[in-house]
């Protein structure tokens, strides 16, 4: 119970990637990517709502019919 509590209230400290055996392993180096993922996301997000809202929208205008009129 103590490790579960230990893993929601520190989750980078506890998923150490790189530095498995280390004492002084820390998660830093997990942050600096999930950070980076994180910003990306929010960057795609931000995007992809932009190109939703100010695409041009296409549509089709037929244009008056032919007048035959003869004086």
């Amino acid at each position: 119970m103590v490790s579960l509590v230990c893993v929601v209230l520190h989750p980078l400290n506890t998923i150490n990637l790189w530095l498995e055996g280390d004492p002084e392993a820390s998660g830093k180096d997990v942050l600096y990517l999930m950070t980076l993922f994180f910003a990306i996301g929010c960057w795609l997000v931000f995007n992809r709502y932009q190109k939703a809202v100010n695409s041009a929208v296409p549509f089709t205008w037929n244009g008056p019919d032919v007048s035959y009129h003869s004086s």
